[in-house]
C-alpha cells in the first residue's frame, strides 16, 4: 500500500507504508469504516507472477510495488494534496490554514509527519497532550484524539528511516520495552543487550502478581497507576487470548487483609490504583469472619498472575519472531559500554538511541545512578493445587497461585546478604502462610529463592544523554512492580523513542528537558 509523506518545504509521494495494522486498516475513511480496495483488472496468470526469493526475511519488503487502485480513504488524502498543489502551497505556508489543519486531522489513515512549525500551529488551534492532538475548537466529549506520530516510517525531518535501537537489560521491563519497539517498527532493528536472559533474572523468578509493591516513598502515584492501568488492561487481552498459558497468565480473586493493632491497621481508603482493576469491594464481617484467623478489615479485587517463568520466555518468542536479536554483553564501567557503542568496534551496538533498562547492577556501575538500592525478597515454592486465590496479609505475607505452583512469600529487607535463602526467613514465610491457611502445612515444598529486585526513591523515566550525545531512554528502578507496571512503561519508553527518532530532541535539548549521563 502507498501512504503520503509530508518532507520539510514540499511533498513526496508516494512511499510504502510499513505498518502492517495500516495495510489491514487502509480504506478506513471517515467514520472508521473500512473501504474495499477494488480493481477492474483481471487476475493475472500465476505462472507468470515472479518467483518469491528463496530466504524471505523482510515480507514487506517482497509486497509487489505494482500501481494499486486506490481506497476511498487514500483518495480523500490525494485530494487533500491536490488541493494544495492547485493553491501551491508548501506546507511551511499552510500553518495560519485552520481548515486545512482540522480537515487534514480527520483521517485516521497514516498520512503524515507534522513538522516542529506545524506542531506548534496545532498546539495553538487545538488541545494538545505529550500523545496526540484533538481537532481544533473539539473541547466536547466523545472526540477522538490523533496521534502525533501515527507511523511506523521514519522518514521525517530529522527522523531516521529503519531505525536502531538497543535496550540495555534482559527483565521484563527490558524485553517488554524491546517487543513493543520491535513491533512498532518492524522494518527497524531492535537489539536487548544484557549480561543475564531468562532463568539468570530476577524477574524470572517472580510470582507475577498484578499489585504495586515496593516502590519508592518519592514515586508519584498517578504515574503508577496509569502504567499499572495499561498492564492490567494488557493482561486481560492475553488472559484472553491464545497465549494465555504461554505466558503464564491466570485470573484470580485477590485479598488484602490486616490484622490491626498500630502497625497493622486497615487502611481509611482503598490504595489509589485499586481504581485500575476490577470487582474492587471492602470485605464485609462476614467476609472477614470466614478466615482461620480473624482480621480486622481488608478489600478484594480481581487481579492478574503472570507468571515470570513463562512470561519471560513468552516475550522473548515473540521478540525474536518480530525480528529482535538478543546479545550477550557484560560491561561493568562506563568506559566498557563506551568501547560496545564506539564505531570502531566491528562488534559494537549500533544504534541511533539507546534503552536503559538496566535495573539495580546496571544503574550503579554504568550509569553512576547511587540513588539504587536492593530491596531483598525471598520466596518459597510449594505444590498446593486447591488453592486458587491470592493473599495478602498485613502488607508482609502472600499467597500467590501460579499455573502449577503456589508461591508464599516474602521478604522485604534493603540488603544483598544473605544472598541465598536463609533458613530463618524461611520458617517465618511458612508460619505466616499456614496461619492464614493451615492446610498449607500439607504442601510440598519444591523451591526456595532469593532476588534483588531494584528499588529506587522514585523510577527513573526520562530521556538523557551518553557522553558523546547518544540519546538515552532511562527506565529502571520499579522495585518489587516490574511485572504490574512493565507494559505501560514499555509504551512510555516508546513514545520517547520516539520523541527522538521524530526530530524533537533539539526542542529538548535546548529546553534542558533531559539529563546527562557519565
Amino acid at each position: 500500500m502507498r501512504a503520503n509523506v509530508f518532507r520539510p518545504g514540499g511533498l513526496v509521494r508516494p512511499q510504502r507504508c510499513d505498518n502492517i495494522q495500516c495495510l489491514a486498516k487502509r480504506g478506513a475513511g471517515r467514520g472508521g469504516r473500512e473501504q474495499p480496495v477494488r480493481s477492474s483488472k483481471p487476475a493475472p496468470d500465476p505462472a507468470e507472477l515472479p518467483k518469491p526469493p528463496a530466504q524471505n526475511t523482510d515480507p514487506v519488503a517482497a509486497i509487489p510495488s505494482s500501481p494499486i487502485e486506490k481506497s476511498a480513504g487514500e483518495a480523500k488524502i490525494d485530494a487533500l494534496f491536490r488541493e494544495l498543489d492547485t493553491f501551491e502551497l508548501r506546507i511551511e505556508e499552510a500553518h495560519d490554514d485552520e481548515d486545512f489543519l482540522a480537515r487534514l486531522l480527520e483521517f485516521d489513515t497514516e498520512i503524515a509527519y507534522p513538522t516542529e512549525a506545524t506542531m506548534e500551529a496545532l498546539k495553538e488551534n487545538s488541545s494538545v497532550n505529550r500523545l496526540g492532538v484533538k481537532s481544533p475548537g473539539s473541547g466536547s466529549a466523545g472526540t477522538a484524539t490523533k496521534p502525533l506520530v501515527t507511523s511506523t516510517r521514519l522518514d521525517a525531518p530529522g527522523g531516521v528511516m529503519r531505525p536502531r535501537i538497543t535496550v540495555l537489560g534482559g527483565g521484563v521491563i527490558g524485553l517488554a520495552t524491546a517487543v513493543v519497539l520491535q513491533e512498532a517498527f518492524p522494518r527497524g532493528s531492535v537489539t536487548v543487550a544484557a549480561r543475564a536472559f531468562l532463568q539468570d533474572t530476577t524477574s524470572h523468578g517472580a510470582a507475577g502478581l498484578w499489585e504495586p509493591v515496593k516502590l519508592g516513598s518519592e514515586q508519584d502515584p498517578t504515574q503508577t497507576d496509569r502504567w499499572a492501568g495499561v498492564t492490567y488492561q494488557h493482561l486481560q487481552r492475553l488472559h484472553a487470548s491464545a497465549d494465555a498459558l504461554a505466558a503464564g497468565v491466570i485470573c484470580t480473586p485477590g485479598y488484602s487483609l490486616f490484622s490491626g493493632g498500630v502497625d497493622h491497621a486497615a487502611p481509611v481508603g482503598l490504595p489509589s490504583w485499586t481504581s485500575q482493576a476490577s470487582h474492587v469491594h471492602r470485605l464485609s464481617p462476614t467476609e472477614l469472619n470466614s478466615f482461620a484467623q480473624p482480621y480486622q478489615g481488608g478489600f478484594a479485587y480481581t487481579t492478574y498472575i503472570c507468571e515470570g517463568g513463562r512470561y519471560l520466555p513468552y516475550l522473548t518468542r515473540r521478540f525474536q519472531k518480530a525480528g529482535g536479536r538478543l546479545v550477550v554483553a557484560d560491561p561493568k564501567t562506563p568506559d566498557e559500554l563506551e568501547e560496545l557503542l564506539d564505531e570502531g568496534n566491528p562488534k559494537r551496538l549500533d544504534c541511533h538511541v539507546l534503552v536503559n533498562c538496566t535495573g539495580l547492577d546496571g544503574a550503579r556501575d554504568l550509569f553512576g545512578d547511587m540513588s539504587v538500592y536492593p530491596i531483598r525478597g525471598q520466596i518459597l515454592r510449594v505444590r498446593a493445587p486447591w488453592i486458587k486465590s491470592y493473599y495478602n496479609v498485613d502488607n508482609e505475607h502472600y499467597i500467590i497461585p501460579n499455573i502449577d505452583t503456589v508461591v508464599l512469600g516474602g521478604t522485604g529487607q534493603y540488603s544483598y546478604e544473605p544472598k541465598g535463602p536463609d533458613a530463618a526467613d524461611r520458617q517465618h514465610i511458612l508460619g505466616a502462610a499456614c496461619a492464614h491457611l493451615p492446610s498449607l502445612m500439607h504442601a510440598e515444598i519444591l523451591e526456595d529463592w532469593v532476588g534483588f529486585r531494584p528499588g529506587r526513591p522514585s523510577v527513573r523515566q526520562e530521556l538523557g544523554t551518553w557522553r558523546g550525545g547518544l540519546p538515552v531512554v532511562h527506565s529502571y528502578g520499579h522495585g518489587g512492580s516490574g511485572i504490574t507496571l512493565h507494559w505501560g512503561v514499555a509504551e512510555d519508553n516508546l513514545v520517547d523513542v520516539k520523541f527522538v527518532l521524530h526530530g524533537c530532541w533539539a526542542d529538548r535539548l535546548a529546553n534542558n528537558d533531559v539529563s546527562t549521563s557519565t
